[in-house]
């Protein structure tokens, strides 16, 4: 469903600062826009953690892998007090120069004060390397 363009405005607002936290390694700060049940599934390992003290250790011991995220093309739907964002996303550079792409969904929830994140899963894309042009390799 559709939402107001008020609703996706701060479901992006939520999102936009998650990874602006996870870019400058900001921890705390990123987890503090997690509700304390959130999960979250690696893009790497493809683990999951069920718990913000599991997603807290994984995101320190990863913190150089999210330097320098960006969120493109994201598409929000939603319905009453829960929201939903599927799109891409891209960290680096990597040891060569190029930036990798993935996929990024995320659940959330309206806390009537704000939106929280329940639930992220972050996936790499096969062969997704971009140049520094923003080119596929």
């Amino acid at each position: 469903m559709t939402p107001s363009p008020q609703t996706s405005l701060q479901v992006l607002d939520t999102l936009d600062m998650f990874a602006k936290y996870l870019g400058r390694s900001d921890v705390p700060a990123a987890l503090a826009l997690l509700d304390k049940n959130a999960s979250f599934i690696s893009p790497d390992e493809e683990t999951i953690f069920r718990d913000i003290t599991g997603i807290g250790e994984y995101l320190e011991q990863k913190r150089e892998q999210f330097r320098n995220i960006e969120l493109m093309k994201l598409d929000v739907g939603a319905v009453g007090t829960v929201a939903w964002v599927n799109g891409y996303f891209s960290v680096g550079p990597d040891s060569t120069g190029n930036r990798i792409r993935g996929r990024i969904s995320s659940v959330l929830k309206g806390t009537g004060h704000a939106w929280v994140i329940v639930h992220v899963h972050l996936s790499y894309v096969p062969d997704s390397s971009i140049t520094k042009n923003n080119r596929p390799a």
